[in-house]
């Protein structure tokens, strides 16, 4: 387990986050949603960091971390550039056994 790396942290505390389609459909389906997934990442840690295989980001992040319920809630996402900046893209997230 690692830390959260700062710019993650200081990128989901500004609530510049993206989701994927899948995300997004996670967040209407429930019961986690966006400040869940902020939760996590502010006090979790990165159980894995591996190379973006789609080559838009240098790595992508495994992050468990506690929802705002305290359940472990698993995230997957990677820093990506934008024109207006970077933002944490949210590839997909779900509750995690731990």
């Amino acid at each position: 387990m690692a830390p959260i790396p700062e710019k993650i942290l200081w990128l989901a505390s500004r609530d510049l986050m993206e989701f994927s389609g899948k995300g997004y459909q996670q967040i209407f389906e429930g019961p986690y949603n966006r400040r869940d997934v902020q939760n996590a990442i502010a006090y979790g840690k990165v159980m894995k960091k591996e190379r973006d295989e789609t080559g838009v980001a240098k790595y992508k992040y495994t992050i468990i971390g506690p929802a705002l319920s305290g359940d472990p809630l698993y995230c997957c996402g990677k820093i990506r550039k934008r024109r207006s900046g970077e933002e944490y893209f949210i590839i997909t997230f779900h509750g995690a056994d731990l």
